[in-house]
């Protein structure tokens, strides 16, 4: 896949700022739903989910942002599984 020189330059750019908003958030549930909210925003996509794990885990720990039924409402659901 190539991706413009412009394009490129956007999608850093996007990324840079969602690091920085993540990086302001107070607390780790808030740095999660930033995540995934806007990285969900910047990919265009329906879902995005974060796995985490950690030495001596054989299962991933999973959080998950979907759109809210209701947009109008601008919350996202998260959660760990």
């Amino acid at each position: 896949m190539v991706i413009s020189g412009s394009k490129s330059r956007q999608r850093l750019a996007a990324l840079t700022q969602i690091v920085r908003e993540v990086d302001s958030a107070p607390g780790l549930e808030t740095a999660l739903r930033v995540l995934v909210r806007r990285t969900r925003e910047v990919m265009g996509s329906d879902v995005c989910t974060v796995y985490f794990s950690s030495a001596g885990t054989s299962s991933p720990r999973q959080t998950v942002s979907r759109p809210a039924l209701s947009e109008t409402s601008n919350s996202d659901s998260a959660r760990g599984s």
